[in-house]
């Protein structure tokens, strides 16, 4: 059996013989796709040669399909059904029976805080889908999202990112994070017993130094930096019963509900807020499954640091 050469084939033959097929008239079928009936006439007799069948006989008032055109129409049918539905119809996603995949970036605070939140209702409303949280920070998720590696991605971002759309979530406040039961320090922290304490801090890269490096150095003051760790997780467990302290999100001092959690207070020198965002490609802005995630990560984060640290949004 020879095979017929795609690019012969128009869609619009597709939808004439579907057409066809389902008014066997020509003249309903033209009416049906706005057609004038010579124009449908000549369609057939391409829809003939392509298949190397005639297709529809005529027998009567009617135009009968032969076998040939019995067994395309089956095919060519689903076909143009998978176009219209999942092509073309874009408004027809519903979630709870969708099976693709979702790609979320997650800097290390926010996978810490919102991961599990972000599984337990996304496989609630989208029992069928895929969910991979990527790791990311400042220097790669603009490129992860422009390489459509990632679908949406929550964090900080320190700029704006070209072709990326952001909307803040909300402002994050730092605090300071330790042991008391060791530091024994009344609260909060003065100034000297914050710059007299070991320090601890999150750095991915290996770095020892951070943001409030620059700011003590601005007012001619240091700190000393014992411990670099890569992961929040890890700092939690070594700021128990170490003499350490780290400048940390606020809302992370919220999640430690241990029997003898983790003491914070507010920072004894200033340290700016932070925006925790969303962002995603702005080419995929209308996309449904994009609009869902979307507005369904808006929802879970704000809820679940609300959970988090007992209080409401202003």
């Amino acid at each position: 059996m020879n095979k017929i050469d795609l690019s012969r084939v128009d869609l619009n033959l597709l939808t004439a013989f579907e057409a066809l097929y389902q008014e066997q008239s020509v003249s309903r079928a033209a009416e049906r796709l706005y057609l004038g009936q010579s124009a449908m006439s000549h369609t057939l007799g391409r829809l003939r040669k392509l298949f190397d069948d005639v297709l529809l006989e005529r027998q009567g008032q009617q135009m009968r399909p032969t076998r040939k055109a019995d067994e395309l129409y089956l095919a060519i049918h689903d076909v143009l059904s998978v176009i219209r539905d999942r092509v073309l119809d874009q408004s027809a996603f519903t979630a709870d029976i969708w099976e693709g995949a979702v790609r979320i970036g997650l800097n290390d605070y926010c996978e810490l805080v919102y991961a599990r939140a972000l599984f337990e209702r996304i496989q609630a409303q989208a029992p069928h889908a895929q969910l991979s949280f990527v790791t990311v920070n400042r220097s790669n998720a603009a490129d992860l999202l422009k390489a459509g590696k990632l679908d949406m991605a929550l964090g900080h971002w320190s700029e704006a990112m070209d072709e990326l759309e952001v909307q803040d979530l909300y402002l994050e406040k730092h605090v300071c994070l330790f042991d008391n039961r060791v530091l024994q320090k009344s609260l909060p922290l003065s100034l000297q017993d914050y710059l007299d304490t070991p320090h601890a801090l999150v750095t991915p890269e290996g770095e020892l130094s951070g943001n409030v490096d620059n700011i003590l150095a601005r007012q001619g003051l240091s700190r000393k930096v014992a411990l670099g760790c890569s992961r929040f997780i890890s700092l939690l467990n070594l700021l128990k019963g170490n003499r350490l302290l780290s400048v940390v999100p606020e809302t992370m001092s919220y999640i430690d509900d241990s029997e003898q959690p983790l003491h914070h207070c507010i920072p004894p020198v200033a340290v700016g807020d932070f925006a925790i965002s969303l962002a995603w490609r702005k080419s995929d802005s209308a996309h449904p499954v994009l609009s869902w995630l979307k507005q369904l990560m808006h929802d879970i984060v704000l809820q679940e640091r609300h959970r988090v640290i007992g209080q409401s949004e202003v």
